[in-house]
This record gives C-alpha cells, sequence and structure tokens, in this order.
C-alpha cells in the first residue's frame, strides 16, 4: 500500500517535532516542515503532498487558514486545522475554508490517526467523484441534444450547455430560475407539458412532443423524453431527462403532408375536370344552336348570350382544375424573370392597389413553363390586391439565393443550390395564425363564396406550379402590417 505524504505547517519547532514523530510512527511520511503560511504555499506547490497538517496560528502576515485557500485554488490538497484555540470565530473561518478535518493541540496520536485516515478517505473518495462528474460533463456537455438533471427540489441540478443552441437562453438561466423551463412552452402546449411533469413516477420513461418560444422569439418543435432517477435503495433522486430539436422535422412532415394532399387532390381535379368538359361542350354547343334559331334582338337571345360568357367563365375553372391535377405539367423553355413579373403587374391595372418592383441586373435564367408562372404570379398580385380593400402599396423584388446544405436562415430550409426568389409583398390586414398554415389548402379561403370572390384555388394553384418547377414557396405575415410571399425558382444548371 502506497505510503501517504505529510506536509506538516507548525510554526512552534518543539510541538513541529513531536507531531512529525506521531505521523512517522502512524506509518505516514512526513515530505517537509513549513514555519510560516508563505512557506506552506510554496511546499505544497513543489512536494505535491497527500495531506497537509495546518496551523491556524502562524508567524507571519498569512495565517493558516489564508494560506489553505491560497493552496487550494492551486492545487486540490485535503487540510486538516490544527490549533490550541477552539473560539467560534476561528471555527466558523475553518468551516468556510473547506477543511478535512479540526484537531485541537495537544492531540492524542490515536485522535491524530482517526483524523489523518478520515481526511485521506474523504479527499480519495471526492476524487473520485470529481472524475465520474468530469467524465459525466465531458459526455452531457458535449451531446447535441439539451440534457437536462431537475432535483426533488424541482430546480436543475444539471443542464447541459446545448440549452442555448436550441433555445437562446444559457445553462446558467436555467439554473438560476427553475420556472423558466416551463415558462418558454408554447401557450397552446403548456398544460400537456405541466401534466406531463407532474405525472407518478412510477410511470417510467415518456415521451411527448411540444413546442417552445425561443429567445428569439421563433417558436421550435422539441422532443421530450425523460425518466425518474432513483438511488440503489429506491430513494427518488429526481428527473433525467433530454430535449432535441426536430423542428426541420416537422417541417418536412407537413411538406409531406401538403404534398400528399394535393396529389389526392390533383387526382381528384383531374376527373372532375374530364367529366366538366364534357358537359360543357354539350351546354356550350346547344347554347350557340339555340341563338341561331332565335332572333338577334328578342329576349331569348339576351339569355342565351349570358349563358354563352358563363360557359367561357366554366372553361376558365376547368383550366384552374386542369392546372392542379397532374394533367397540367409545365412545357419548360429557358426565361427571364424580370419580363413575367413586368407582364404580371399589368393585370392590376383595374385595382385600386399600386405595384412597385425592384428587379436587379443579372438575374440568373429559369427553365419555366411562362404561362404557368405568368398565370401564378398573377394570382399573387391579385391576392394581394384583395388583402388591401383601400388604397395600398404591394412591392415585388426579385434576387439571386444560393441557399447552402445547412442555411438555418430559410424555413424549411432549401435544398442546397441556386435559386431566383421573387418576393410579392403588401401591406394588408395580414393572416392569423391559425389561417396562415391553411392558406394553400384547396377551397380554403376567408373571402365571401361566390361567382365574383372565387372559390379559394388562386394559392392552390399557385402551390401547384411552384411545386412543379421544383421550387418552394414561403409565407410569413403579420396582422394589421401585411404578407409577404416568397417564391423560389431553381436556377437553370446549364
Amino acid at each position: 500500500m502506497k505510503q501517504a505524504r505529510i506536509l506538516l505547517v507548525e510554526d512552534e519547532f518543539i510541538i513541529a517535532r513531536n507531531i512529525q514523530r506521531d505521523v512517522t510512527d502512524l506509518g505516514y511520511q512526513v515530505c517537509g516542515i513549513a514555519a510560516t503560511g508563505e512557506e506552506a504555499v510554496k511546499l505544497a506547490a513543489e512536494k505535491k503532498p497527500d495531506l497537509i497538517l495546518m496551523d491556524i496560528m502562524l508567524a507571519g502576515e498569512m495565517d493558516g487558514i489564508q494560506a489553505a485557500h491560497q493552496i487550494g485554488i492551486q492545487c486540490a490538497i485535503p487540510v486538516i486545522y490544527l490549533t490550541a484555540f477552539a473560539d467560534k470565530e476561528v471555527l466558523d473561518r475553518a468551516k468556510q475554508s473547506s477543511s478535512f478535518g479540526y484537531l485541537i493541540k495537544p492531540c492524542e496520536q490515536r485522535e491524530l490517526h482517526a483524523g489523518i485516515e478520515m481526511a485521506l478517505y474523504k479527499s480519495e473518495m471526492e476524487a473520485q467523484l470529481r472524475k465520474s462528474e468530469e467524465r459525466f460533463r465531458m459526455v452531457a456537455d458535449f451531446t447535441y441534444d439539451w440534457e437536462f438533471w431537475i432535483g426533488t427540489d424541482g430546480r436543475f441540478i444539471y443542464v447541459s450547455p446545448s440549452c442555448e443552441r436550441i433555445t437562446g437562453y444559457s445553462s446558467e438561466e436555467f439554473l438560476a430560475d427553475p420556472d423558466l423551463f416551463t415558462r418558454i412552452s408554447h401557450p397552446d402546449n403548456l398544460t400537456h407539458l405541466k401534466d406531463h411533469l407532474n405525472q407518478n413516477m412510477a410511470l417510467g420513461r415518456t415521451e411527448i412532443e411540444y413546442r417552445i418560444v425561443a429567445k428569439d422569439g421563433a417558436v421550435k418543435w422539441i422532443s421530450h423524453c425523460c425518466q425518474p432517477v432513483f438511488s440503489s435503495t429506491g430513494a427518488w433522486l429526481g428527473r433525467r431527462g433530454s430535449n432535441r430539436d426536430i423542428s426541420k422535422r416537422k417541417e418536412m412532415e407537413e411538406e409531406l403532408l401538403k404534398s400528399k394532399k394535393f396529389e389526392a387532390t390533383g387526382i381528384l381535379a383531374g376527373g372532375i375536370a374530364h367529366d366538366f368538359n364534357n358537359l360543357l361542350s354539350v351546354i356550350q354547343g346547344n347554347v350557340e344552336l339555340a341563338q341561331e334559331e332565335s332572333p338577334p334582338d328578342s329576349l331569348a337571345a339576351e339569355f342565351l348570350r349570358e349563358a354563352r360568357i358563363a360557359c367561357y367563365h366554366a372553361k376558365g375553372l376547368t383550366q384552374k382544375f386542369i392546372t392542379v391535377s397532374a394533367g397540367g405539367m409545365p412545357v419548360r423553355a429557358t426565361e427571364s424573370i424580370g419580363g413575367l413579373i413586368r407582364d404580371a403587374v399589368l393585370g392590376l391595372a383595374d385595382s385600386s392597389a399600386r405595384a412597385e418592383y425592384l428587379l436587379p441586373k443579372g438575374l440568373w435564367p429559369v427553365e419555366i413553363d411562362a404561362v404557368q408562372v405568368r398565370h401564378a404570379l398573377h394570382n399573387l398580385l391579385e391576392n394581394a390586391a384583395e388583402a388591401m380593400p383601400g388604397e395600398g402599396v404591394i412591392r415585388i423584388t426579385a434576387e439571386n439565393i444560393e441557399a447552402a446544405e445547412d442555411d438555418v436562415t430559410i424555413k424549411p430550409p432549401l435544398p442546397a443550390g441556386k435559386y431566383v426568389m421573387i418576393c410579392v409583398e403588401d401591406q394588408g390586414i395580414g393572416i392569423s395564425e391559425e389561417n396562415i398554415h391553411r392558406i394553400f389548402d384547396p377551397y380554403f379561403s376567408t373571402k365571401d363564396r361566390g361567382s365574383q370572390k372565387g372559390m379559394g384555388l388562386g394559392l392552390t394553384i399557385v402551390y401547384s406550379i411552384v411545386r412543379k418547377h421544383d421550387g418552394y414557396i414561403r409565407v410569413s405575415s403579420t396582422r394589421g402590417q401585411g404578407t409577404r410571399v416568397s417564391v423560389y425558382l431553381p436556377v437553370l444548371n446549364k
């Protein structure tokens, strides 16, 4: 067994020699003797002893407690205080210095032996605990997910640094404010989260998904997994858990769901368009024949003219169905976006809204179906104009965008590549949070139904056209301030 090395700090020569003899008789090695605090600090750094026996009242400017504090800063060496004075003030100072023992001089060899053994054992246990904690922190601190441990009092024992990447709040903020964990929960998910945290500990490992509002105001989806922690004796030690940011996965699931919905709608729309066209041809043919048999100035002729106009409008609706369905695949050619935007703006001539556009030089060429994209832009501008019942300005901009694989500035992230981004921004009433995720749904509309107000297919068609061009569309809106629609069309890679 390794012989423990002990540094003795005592300014009385005779007492120092007596303690040295007792320590040696007990089987320990005295690696040095210091008479002042300054000398003790120096020898501790040089000798690196396993234990220090420190007299509190020392000659010189530094007493034993000050010397122990200085040694503790430089190296973790356990200290046992030796003193002939046991007054409360000295005892309180000794306690604050985290000593490993406190012996009154003169002490029996038996008491000295017990004090040294207890201090060495405590030091060994603390060293093992530090190593265990260091291993735990080395693993937990470098995990990508937000790890945490909540004690039995509801306060955090540990929060991994990843929490700041996900929430914007540092681990120190969570440790100082235990309510921050639930306070950043999205209001719609707060009750669900609290019910989960208050559940019976016997349930074991549980998982939920909920939303948080990060420090910068961003809403993120969290996959939360936690379980109770028990000691070897069965005592409850709190709750360990892990939070993972699944916002990107949720956005991809939403896009996939939307694509499947459009696929189903497209199949339905294609069938309706085919049957409707057949019926429409019969109706239109009979109306034209009836017009030929009716006197031009008769009331019947007037009714037939109105019926024929309605047939033309019905043909336009059929074309919308075809665009949404798989049958409306684009016939692509290399085009300049600038010209299409100018053509679409001309369609607002009868609107009270005023259009302003900024089209920089050097926009990358895109391979598109000009008729379809022009139609999509027209629908976007028409929708923006209708969002401003009075006068207002619609701003149309375009710019070149190069998205990196890990670009988090675009939500949801685009596949890496080059795009031309077209933005249509209005000053209208905006879209409520509950409706913004439904605006591309077929037949969803906040406008009045009727032949003059439309059937809610305008934005559906925009989405369908953009996706058929392998593009992406993003919408952001603030109630009372307006809406911004961004369309990303991939650049011709030639």
